[in-house]
């Protein structure tokens, strides 16, 4: 039992690591093709995360960020699709009716893929720092900082490489 509390507390925080930073917030709209991408990467069996974070060239403020986490039931510490589904609930909720969120879960024969999308653009930071695995360093934070976002996945001991080509590692269960 306290192994899947465990398990289940790490995807939730591995779900939305954020740092903020103070800094005035841009209100400027930017199409997604001129962004630039910086992708994290941490894969082992039975769990795959990926983070990608969109800014513009020359700038700290992260303007998006796209979470991508797959977990095997196994190591989610339950037996099927239904059992997930009743253990993540309270968990989806947090994200329902908040502006600039995406969340979507889809339940596989043996494993659940998660992905949330998060436009800094459209979301209130007050709104969101009380769900689980929102870090805000700073009370009066007004955007997101691409450097204290990738610090800790950049830590040697983080586990998450750098994926500068796109070639993500599949998921293996």
């Amino acid at each position: 039992m306290k192994k899947r509390n465990i398990i289940l507390s790490i995807l939730l925080m591995l779900t939305l690591v954020f740092f903020a930073a103070c800094g005035s917030k841009t209100s400027k709209e930017t199409s997604d093709d001129s962004l630039k991408t910086m992708s994290f990467q941490h894969s082992s069996p039975g769990n795959n995360v990926i983070y990608t974070f969109y800014y513009e060239d020359g700038s700290d403020e992260v303007l998006k960020q796209e979470t991508i986490n797959t977990m095997s039931y196994e190591m989610f510490g339950v037996d099927s699709a239904e059992e997930a589904k009743e253990k993540v609930a309270p968990f989806v909720e947090q994200y329902q009716g908040l502006k600039g969120v995406e969340h979507e879960i889809s339940y596989e024969d043996t494993y659940l893929k998660e992905f949330v999308m998060v436009d800094y653009s459209q979301v209130d930071l007050k709104e969101v720092k009380n769900i689980v695995g929102f870090e805000l360093d700073n009370e009066n934070a007004t955007y997101i900082s691409l450097e204290q976002s990738t610090a800790p996945l950049k830590a040697q001991n983080s586990g998450f490489e750098e994926v500068k080509d796109g070639k993500f590692k599949e998921f293996e269960e």
